[in-house]
């Protein structure tokens, strides 16, 4: 078992004692291991689909994220592109992961560090409305580790379901990359981690980008060392606005003035 997985594993005990295949993916047969390679082209990622696991199809996901546009009318819905499970009866049963894709400019390291940061209370103010609605117990959030062999940050949170008052355990994993941010967003049964642990963190680890889409401080230093277009565009603005300014004053100063003309 890996050390990673082993330093995952101690963290939740430690936890515990404190309280359809759609048109983006491309499959490929696996030579090593009991899952199968999947490239999602619009996340410019590859990874391997456990065993008995299957891609969630996008009309499912889609009404997926209607639902919560109905629920949450007043929040943003995350722009999940990509949604797997274990194979069931129904769509988005327990354990299922979905793949998160926000873009924006690749992160600095210090962007990365305030992102692990805040992570256990980012969760608790998602889910506070949710508990004062009754729709879940206390959330209970640990916070974030840093993994750097596999750059990536690890979070860990427990609720329980008010509905069927079953205890979820749910993972998030955050790849920094070159557009921004990928994250895995992973549910499963608490009382079957230690089952599924091992199988999440085979996907995890799973996760590669394709040739010039992972993370590369390279690219900030030049980055830093290039103008960027907007920064461009405002010097740009500055300089006219100061040729103007100048114009305008020579004119001025060659206009005769009342007092110098003739009487």
């Amino acid at each position: 078992m890996r050390l990673h997985l082993v330093i995952l594993i101690v963290a939740i005990t430690a936890f515990h004692v404190r309280a359809v295949t759609n048109e983006h993916v491309v499959a490929e047969p696996v030579q090593e291991g009991t899952g199968t390679v999947f490239r999602f082209a619009p996340a410019h990622i590859t990874f391997t689909l456990p065993y008995y696991w299957t891609v969630i199809p996008e009309s499912e996901l889609a009404a997926y994220k209607a639902k919560l546009r109905e629920l949450f009318p007043q929040r943003p819905v995350p722009n999940y592109v990509l949604a797997v499970q274990r194979k069931a009866l129904f769509t988005f049963a327990l354990p299922y992961v979905l793949f998160e894709v926000e873009q924006r400019s690749m992160p600095t390291r210090e962007e990365i560090e305030q992102e692990r940061a805040v992570f256990a209370d980012s969760v608790r103010k998602a889910y506070l409305d949710l508990h004062r609605q009754g729709m879940f117990g206390e959330v209970k959030p640990m916070d974030a580790q840093y993994d750097p062999q596999r750059n990536v940050i690890i979070g860990y949170w427990e609720m329980v379901r008010a509905g069927d008052k079953r205890r979820i355990a749910a993972l998030a994993a955050i790849f920094p990359c070159r557009y921004g941010f990928l994250r895995l967003h992973i549910f499963l049964p608490a009382d079957r981690q230690a089952e599924l642990l091992p199988v999440i963190d085979e996907l995890i680890s799973s996760v590669t980008f394709d040739e010039g889409y992972g993370y590369d401080p390279k690219l900030l230093r030049k980055r830093r060392q290039a103008l960027s277009p907007r920064t461009a565009l405002l010097i740009l603005a500055v300089l006219a606005i100061v040729w103007l300014a100048l114009r305008l004053l020579v004119r001025r100063a060659t206009r005769p003035n009342d007092f110098m003309l003739p009487r």
